[in-house]
């Protein structure tokens, strides 16, 4: 199934469905304090456990881990938010967030040791 968007009159955008990504306009400012410009930036928000949002926050992870369900590239930005698991499949977020900036993708294809449908991302702290 195709979409039109129309913006305004003309011009009129033709996208495949295969062409939509995620991407969240809903907030513009870190809790650090950095700002992004939504409308060149794609933004994926995930949830990161407190161990592993901490070994991000002090630069001792460099790197993320996950399935390539969003089509990850470099250029694009994680918004990392703390999430607390509490048991039975409930949990909340702590109010803490990353944003970080994917610098390199590796994708599970031919000989590679990442598997099928996984991605490896390397990231760093996104500037303001």
């Amino acid at each position: 199934m195709d979409y039109l968007l129309s913006v305004s009159n003309p011009p009129i955008i033709h996208f495949g469905k295969s062409d939509f990504r995620y991407v969240r306009k809903d907030k513009n400012r870190a809790s650090n304090g950095a700002n992004f410009n939504f409308m060149s930036t794609t933004v994926h928000d995930i949830k990161a456990f407190p161990p592993i949002f901490n070994a991000v926050a002090s630069g001792d992870k460099t790197f993320e881990v996950r399935r390539d369900t969003n089509h990850f590239e470099a250029g694009e930005v994680l918004r990392m938010r703390e999430w607390e698991y509490k048991g039975g499949g409930e949990g909340e977020y702590s109010g803490r967030e990353l944003m970080m900036e994917i610098t390199y993708v590796q994708r599970g294809k031919f000989n590679n040791p990442v598997a099928d449908g996984f991605c490896i991302m390397a990231i760093r702290k996104a500037e303001a």
